[in-house]
């Protein structure tokens, strides 16, 4: 009997040794530079958001703003949907490029017209991670910034950072890709970012330059 005990107790420890295992491996500390440094080594992606024109003096109910972000090493457009009860109005760009800056513009009609406003060569320089979201990991204050907590996000393990910047109060940062799936504002607003494509073939260099008309 006494051995039986013996063994019982045996292989009760090794369950209890495997299981906390793999917990701990599941649960692997992540620091926040790691996820910092993962995020410095993206320079291709494509995200979406809904938000506002930080352009407009009154925001319409019934208008929502769908950009588009399409970025790949030195180059990037950017642009924005205006949509109206469900129906898109029209569509606006930019293409730059670091060198030069913001390098052409269009605009879009929809049932209308097609107006390609051209190349505009203000010849001002850009970094092109400043104008994507990972500027908000970019501008973290190593500091103060910290991670609050461990969170799913589409499916994705996030840390929720503390950002310590002023105008920005919490990031969900992506533990795989390094890049943000939603950032919260001072006034608790949030944004939170869909259909992320980022790595080496996530667009195609058609994608960077004012899409073609079409009849």
């Amino acid at each position: 009997m006494r051995r039986l005990y013996f063994i019982f107790f045996v292989l009760l420890t090794m369950l209890i040794t495997l299981g906390c295992g793999s917990t701990s491996s599941t649960n692997k500390s992540i620091t926040l530079q790691e996820v910092i440094e993962k995020s410095k080594l993206v320079t291709e992606g494509y995200y979406e958001y809904e938000g506002a024109l930080s352009t407009l003096i009154e925001i319409k109910p019934d208008i929502t703003y769908l950009y588009r972000v399409w970025f790949k090493n030195q180059q990037a457009r950017i642009e924005i949907e205006t949509i109206e009860r469900g129906v898109p109005i029209s569509v606006s760009g930019k293409v730059y490029s670091e060198e030069e800056g913001l390098i052409e513009e269009y605009n879009i009609i929809k049932e209308s017209s097609y107006n390609n406003i051209g190349q505009v060569g203000e010849n001002v320089p850009v970094k092109v991670r400043e104008l994507t979201f990972l500027k908000y990991i970019d501008d973290l204050d190593s500091g103060k910034a910290k991670i609050n907590s461990i969170e799913m996000v589409n499916n994705e393990e996030c840390i929720v950072v503390e950002s310590g910047t002023s105008g920005l109060k919490k990031m969900w940062i992506s533990v795989q890709t390094g890049t943000p799936t939603q950032v919260q504002y001072d006034n608790d607003d949030i944004i939170r970012y869909k259909n992320v494509r980022i790595g080496k073939n996530s667009i195609k260099d058609k994608d960077l330059a004012v899409p073609e008309q079409k009849d």
